[in-house]
């Protein structure tokens, strides 16, 4: 199969990389997606090693398009799965946001733009691109990470527990970093209580959380007051819904009344 697309350094070095690799790539010549103004873009490709699935096809949704995926390669023995890091949205302050300035800078940047005749689409794009720009200048962050209810008291017993092997010893500290850790909870919560204010949009959130529907306390199944564990409860369900159907006694109709011959005289033509 010949290439269409010019040599590129980069990519010369991912397939080095993947035939070093034992990396087996799939590419069924076809591009990711086509535009008009900008040609072809890069080809549908994946890899894989040790897979018993050899022929790999893409599949397009007439829902969907296909983008560019950059991806960072991470080469070494440890086996341990990685986690690919996810960027938080900024928390932002928004009392202490200057709205003057936050008016004016979408404005100069809708002025900038030419009086041409352009798309909905593009000019929607053009005025969240101004604002995201006027927040990130105009409004500052605001901090994320709450107050924790970590002591030094705790950080104490936390390092005496990770140097104690287990033991009954281990167990007692474990319970006294629970009792510790539920004591400070409390303090801080009643802290946080006595200074709730009206006006602040944090105690709005927590009152929120508080009239929130949760889960049940109890567990949803027990048999003669005693919780069931998981298997249990899976034997359980398993013998609930494995049993025949059967009638309940009174759903029955009621049976005829029992008669013997003995109590019918035959009646003659004559009468």
């Amino acid at each position: 199969m010949v290439s269409r697309y010019p040599p590129d350094t980069r990519g010369d070095v991912l397939v080095q990389w993947c035939l070093d690799n034992d990396f087996v790539i799939h590419n069924t010549g076809e591009c990711t997606r086509h535009t008009t103004r900008h040609g072809l873009s890069a080809p549908d490709v994946t890899i894989s090693r040790e897979c018993l699935l050899e022929s790999w096809t893409a599949s397009f949704s007439p829902d969907g398009d296909h983008y560019i995926i950059l991806f960072d390669v991470v080469v070494g023995d440890d086996d341990e799965p990685l986690r690919p890091p996810r960027p938080r949205a900024p928390i932002y302050a928004w009392k202490k946001a200057k709205w003057s300035r936050f008016r004016q800078m979408p404005n100069a940047q809708c002025n900038k733009q030419p009086d041409q005749k352009i798309s909905v689409h593009k000019r929607e794009r053009l005025l969240t691109s101004a604002i995201r720009i006027a927040t990130a200048a105009a409004v500052p962050r605001g901090g994320r990470d709450t107050t924790p209810f970590w002591t030094p008291e705790l950080d104490e017993i936390e390092e005496k527990i990770h140097n104690c092997k287990p033991s009954v010893s281990r167990e007692r500290l474990v319970a006294r970093r629970r009792e510790m850790l539920k004591q400070a909870s409390h303090k801080r919560w009643k802290t946080l209580c006595n200074n709730m204010a009206v006006a602040d949009g944090c105690c709005w959130n927590i009152l929120k959380r508080i009239y929130a529907p949760r889960p049940l306390s109890t567990p949803a199944i027990k048999l003669n007051n005693t919780v069931l564990t998981e298997n249990q409860k899976a034997k359980h369900f398993i013998r609930l819904y494995s049993r025949r159907a059967k009638r309940h006694p009174h759903s029955y109709p009621p049976p005829p009344i029992p008669v013997t011959d003995t109590e019918f005289t035959p009646i003659t033509a004559a009468e």
